[in-house]
């Protein structure tokens, strides 16, 4: 935060509502993609006997989790 923000009732709430929803679907979008690079990482540990199947399914949970996220943001922007 800089010492040039205004307050935040003091500032135009339609841009500021809207930058809020523009940040919540880019960090939507970016936990999304993540999530799915831990559950193809974990395939591909499964596969070679290096993690558990609890392991994978607690990703699978994740991406899942952040799919419906990611698809919620989209919805309320």
């Amino acid at each position: 935060m800089t010492s040039e923000r205004l307050h935040p009732n003091l500032g135009d709430p339609v841009t500021e509502h809207t930058t809020s929803l523009e940040n919540a679907l880019a960090r939507a979008e970016k936990n999304e993609k993540e999530a799915k690079r831990l559950l193809e990482d974990a395939k591909k540990k499964f596969a070679d006997g290096d993690i558990p199947q609890s392991r994978l399914d607690e990703l699978q949970r994740l991406y899942d989790l952040a799919v419906e996220d990611h698809s919620r943001t989209n919805r309320e922007s």
